[in-house]
C-alpha cells in the first residue's frame, strides 16, 4: 500500500484515493460546519462536569460547616442540663417554690437531647427535634430568668 492509501481522510476515514474529489471536498466542509456544534457540545460537557464537581464540593463544606453549628448548639445545651442537675444535686435544698415545674422543664429538655439523633444523618425528622429542644431551652431559660448567651450568634468556628 501507498501511504497515501492509508493517511486518513479530512473525515477521519482511510483510503481516500479511491474517493472522488467531489465527496472529498464534502468531508471538508462537514468537519467544518459541524465544528460549531461539536465544540458546544464539548463545553456544555466539560461545564457540566466542573459544575457537578463544585456543587459536591460546596455541599458538602456547607454541610460540614451546619453539622458543626448544630452539635456545638445540641452540646451547649446538653452542658446546660448537666449544669443544673449538678448544682441540684450539690445544694439538695428547696430554694424555688416552682421547682416541680422547672424540674419537669429541665427533664423535658433532657429526654429530647438523650433521644437525640447524634450521628444520624439520615433522621427525617431532625428540623423538628431541633425546633422542639430550642423551644423547652428557651422556657427552661425563662422560668430560670437565666441569661445564657444565644447560640446562633455567639458559636463560631
Amino acid at each position: 500500500e501507498t501511504p497515501a492509501a492509508t493517511a486518513p481522510d479530512y473525515d477521519g476515514s482511510v483510503g481516500g484515493n479511491e474517493r472522488k474529489k467531489g465527496r472529498r471536498d464534502e468531508g471538508i466542509f462537514d468537519c467544518v460546519l459541524n465544528m460549531e456544534e461539536e465544540i458546544r457540545e464539548r463545553g456544555w460537557q466539560k461545564g457540566f462536569e466542573d459544575g457537578r464537581t463544585k456543587g459536591l464540593e460546596e455541599g458538602r463544606s456547607l454541610g460540614e460547616n451546619q453539622g458543626k453549628k448544630t452539635a456545638m448548639e445540641m452540646g451547649f445545651y446538653l452542658g446546660f442540663v448537666t449544669m443544673l442537675e449538678s448544682l441540684e444535686k450539690a445544694d439538695g435544698r428547696n430554694h424555688n417554690q416552682n421547682k416541680r415545674s422547672k424540674q419537669g422543664k429541665k427533664s423535658q429538655l433532657a429526654k429530647l437531647l438523650k433521644g437525640y439523633p447524634f450521628g444520624e444523618s439520615n433522621a427525617s425528622n431532625l428540623s423538628e427535634i431541633q425546633a422542639k429542644i430550642r423551644a423547652k431551652f428557651r422556657a427552661l431559660q425563662s422560668q430560670l430568668q437565666a441569661n445564657a448567651p444565644s447560640t446562633e450568634s455567639s458559636l463560631s468556628f
